[in-house]
């Protein structure tokens, strides 16, 4: 199965990328799949430093991140009639969830 990247901001700043890298360290521990921390823009020397200092290597950088349809979440809405009330409508949308 192929990884799971976990990624932050277009431009990310070092919360963006430390929280990638935290993210994907969880998730590798509880050991359903495997994830990997990705930025998606250049990291700024403050985040440099930050990982330098705490002895970590920037993520990979991933130049296209591209949308596939397996990756949409997407909810089918129950058909209803034009005669339905709004209470029967409301009741109908919040048994689908």
């Amino acid at each position: 199965m192929d990884p799971i990247y976990v990624t932050g901001h277009r431009n990310p700043d070092t919360d963006s990328i430390v929280s990638a890298m935290a993210y994907a360290a969880l998730q590798n521990a509880l050991g359903n799949r495997e994830y990997v921390a990705a930025r998606l823009g250049h990291i700024s020397d403050e985040t440099k430093l930050v990982l330098d200092r705490f002895g970590f290597e920037p993520p990979v950088r991933i130049q296209t991140m591209r949308t596939q349809v397996r990756d949409l979440d997407y909810d089918t809405p129950p058909a209803l009639g034009c005669a339905v009330t709004m209470g029967r409508a409301w009741d109908a949308l919040q048994s689908d969830r």
